[in-house]
Parts: C-alpha cells; sequence; structure tokens
C-alpha cells in the first residue's frame, strides 16, 4: 500500500536532525523524502537519488522548502 504524501512528509518532519547547523545544505526532511521516492522509483545510489530529485524540482516544490 502506497504511502499518503502527507504522512511520509510527516514523518520525514519528525525525523531528529543531528547534523551541525553549519553543515546542513538541506533540510532533512527534503532528503529523506526525496531519498524515499526515489529508492520507489528504483533508485540505485546517492547520484541517482540527486537525478531523481533534480529532474522533479516542480514536483518537489509543492510540498518542500526548496
Amino acid at each position: 500500500m502506497f504511502m499518503n504524501k502527507n504522512k511520509l512528509l510527516t514523518f520525514a518532519k519528525s525525523i531528529k536532525d543531528f547534523r551541525l547547523n553549519r553543515k546542513k545544505l538541506h533540510p532533512v526532511e527534503n532528503i529523506v523524502f526525496i531519498t524515499i521516492l526515489a529508492v520507489i522509483c528504483n533508485a540505485q545510489d546517492w547520484e541517482e537519488v540527486e537525478d531523481f530529485g533534480n529532474s522533479r524540482k516542480e514536483f518537489f516544490a509543492k510540498y518542500l522548502d526548496l
């Protein structure tokens, strides 16, 4: 069963971010949300996750603070 995008985003926002503030380029919820969707769409490595996110910026801009 496919997870509702609002539930997925709520889950992504609930993850505690332990990174140092000066090293944060992107909010953790953006990384988690995009990564989960990329893996569902068969992304095999981080380069494919990045390509997936970059190729769908308009879609992600509807749900994430890019």
